[in-house]
């Protein structure tokens, strides 16, 4: 019989794992920082032999089914499953294991976001329903500083570097994150200032679970006569790195400083060892997004971005869908899986 288990701490189940097969959003502590009041981080393990298959996720009561169900996603960013080996047969197994486990623990339903470096949509293609989201911009840094200026970088980018170098603009890391309170003053503001969506602000408890992944988190940020007129965290781990989150100051846009920030802070992790960095995608799907436009000029370099979908219990969720509907749900959350999370009190 194929079976699997929960377990509330697996950093030491990713170590034996090589390195090149997981990322930083894997972590104990990087999930754990997602997990705000209503959620579990919590990892499914599936092993045979040698062999092990790893899904960290958060786990969220769904009381208004019984103290027993829950749902689950991955958290925000680029996570999914993990594997010590990629035999279609025992990633098979430890699909059907998945489903059938979570399924008989009380799991209604889960929302993936796959890894777009890794490629791990494939270890679940036959499980959940995949549904491609958007192209992230991925930056090689396998090239010395002046090459991939001159090879990788967008004209236009290259004259902004330059232009935020003569008026003065530097980037500087902070070593020690003592700068993470000023930086996440100026992320909520940027995102207000951009009318985010909700789902992009993060409670200030976030910053300081994600201080606990030193040093494999890094500020950065541009300095202007004294003042950070930009900052942005990175996340990396070991050959890996991604552009987390950014904010910069309005009225100091015109410095350019978000040009040079990316671009010499890439030098700086390409220095620690990274050679592949995630730049994300645009705010929405669509080469026409102005985001990704911008990153796009760092890059010629794209990867698939996917999310996935799986239903383990279709009376449950449909049950919670339709009462989502009839108390007059968030029409913007329509789309949304899980959308009977939005404008809805449960209970």
């Amino acid at each position: 019989m194929l079976s699997g288990r929960l377990v509330g701490r697996w950093n030491d189940l990713l170590a034996a794992l090589p390195s090149e097969r997981y990322d930083l959003y894997h972590r104990e502590e990087y999930v754990a920082a997602n997990a705000g009041l209503d959620a579990e981080a919590v990892c499914y393990v599936f092993e045979r032999d040698t062999r092990r298959f790893l899904l960290p996720f958060l786990r969220r009561p769904l009381p208004a089914l019984g103290n027993d169900r829950f749902d689950f996603e991955t958290p925000y960013g680029y996570g999914g499953p993990v594997s010590s080996d990629d035999d279609p047969g025992f990633l098979s197994d430890a699909a059907r294991a998945l489903v059938s486990d979570l399924a008989g623990l009380g799991g209604v339903c889960g929302f993936l976001r796959f890894h777009p470096l890794l490629g791990n949509a494939r270890m679940l293609d036959d499980t959940c329903t995949l549904r491609p989201n958007r192209e992230v911009v991925v930056l090689p840094l396998d090239l010395p500083g002046d090459r991939l200026l001159r090879e990788e970088v967008h004209q236009k980018h290259r004259n902004a570097i330059h232009q935020a170098r003569r008026k003065g603009v530097r980037c500087v890391q902070d070593p020690d994150l003592s700068g993470l309170p000023e930086f996440e003053h100026l992320y909520e503001q940027t995102m207000r200032r951009l009318g985010a969506a909700q789902a992009y602000y993060f409670p200030s408890t976030y910053f300081r679970r994600l201080a606990a992944l030193s040093p494999h988190v890094t500020l950065f940020r541009a300095v202007h006569e004294g003042n950070t007129v930009a900052a942005a965290l990175f996340l990396h781990w070991h050959e890996l790195g991604s552009y987390h989150l950014a904010g910069s100051v309005e009225d100091h846009l015109d410095l350019r400083p978000n040009h040079l920030l990316l671009y010499d802070a890439a030098l700086e992790l390409q220095a620690a060892g990274v050679r592949r960095l995630n730049l994300g995608g645009g705010t929405r799907s669509g080469s026409e997004d102005g985001l990704f436009r911008f990153k796009r000029r760092f890059s010629r370099h794209t990867a698939p971005f996917f999310v996935g979908e799986l239903t383990l219990d279709l009376p449950a969720y449909t049950w919670l869908v339709e009462r989502w509907e009839r108390h007059g749900g968030n029409p913007a959350a329509g789309t949304l899986f899980q959308r009977y999370r939005h404008g809805v009190e449960h209970g």
